[in-house]
């Protein structure tokens, strides 16, 4: 099955952050499957303790400490984001591969094989000569009508 990996990093406060970052270093360390991770896992630990001391830092409400929570978990996050792309790269699809990296697989979308028809149909005659207001409930998943 074609995988995709989420790496939803969005969202998520300080704490769960670096609870997510350390739990992708410990899955990722001597795993087999990623040999030469990009960036690297010391680079990717010392990004995480720096962030964990702004974040730190910022419990107090200072608005320079808070500011370099804000700037650090920017920079934390694109080095996890990249480590995303090695991931799904190195994966290749392989749903077990990424998730022993600690990412998450992505849910597959399962089309909707048919639509049914509008309930609740109304046709009312409009003040404008010619023109008629057309009212009806949306059908689950529908994104358009076309009415002839």
């Amino acid at each position: 099955m074609d995988s995709k990996i989420k790496l939803g990093l969005t969202g998520l406060k300080p704490t769960d952050l670096l609870a997510k970052g350390r739990l992708i270093v410990a899955n990722m360390t001597g795993n087999a499957s990623f040999p030469g991770p990009v960036p690297t896992l010391a680079d990717l630990t010392t990004a995480l303790d720096a962030f964990e001391d702004r974040v730190e830092a910022a419990a107090f409400g200072d608005r320079r400490a808070i500011n370099g929570r804000n700037n650090g978990q920017k920079a934390f996050t694109s080095m996890m984001s990249q480590l995303g792309t090695y991931v799904s790269f190195v994966a290749n699809g392989d749903s077990e591969v990424i998730e022993s990296s600690g990412f998450e697989v992505r849910k597959q979308r399962v089309p909707t094989t048919q639509l049914g028809q509008p309930i609740d149909f109304l046709a009312i005659r409009s003040k404008k000569e010619g023109e008629i207001v057309l009212n009806w409930k949306a059908v689950s998943y529908s994104k358009a009508y076309q009415v002839e």
